[in-house]
């Protein structure tokens, strides 16, 4: 890709990054957790409005976590955004955000729901 198509491309790209694991008794992983990971992308809804962001990722991301965290036992900790592609990337630390503890609308597909 030439840069000009790579910077359109990753100008509102982002990761979404969490580690998830078995808990025990103390509230604490039990063994070593695993990552999970889904690129999303930022809108601004209204010019006029500076804190009109939404961010967008796929429907499954949220029915997967919650299908997964409906055993009591499965916990999830480092929720966080990053922003590291393209030649205008904001830098390559990760930004605390809990994707799934916000106010989401999900669509599967055939309705909406929130999550």
């Amino acid at each position: 890709m030439t840069g000009d198509v790579l910077e359109f491309f990753c100008r509102h790209l982002i990761g979404i990054g969490w580690y998830e694991g078995t808990l025990n008794d103390a509230g604490e992983f039990a063994a070593r957790p695993t990552f999970y990971g889904a690129s999303g992308f930022v809108l601004q809804l209204h010019d006029d409005l500076p804190g009109s962001w939404a961010l967008i990722t796929a429907g499954h991301v949220f029915t997967d976590y919650k299908e997964r965290h409906s055993d009591l036992k499965i916990g999830a900790r480092n929720h966080s955004l990053f922003d590291v592609w393209g030649p205008r990337a904001r830098g390559n630390h990760r930004i605390p955000f809990d994707l799934f503890d916000t106010p989401a609308f999900v669509y599967n597909g055939r309705e909406f729901s929130g999550a």
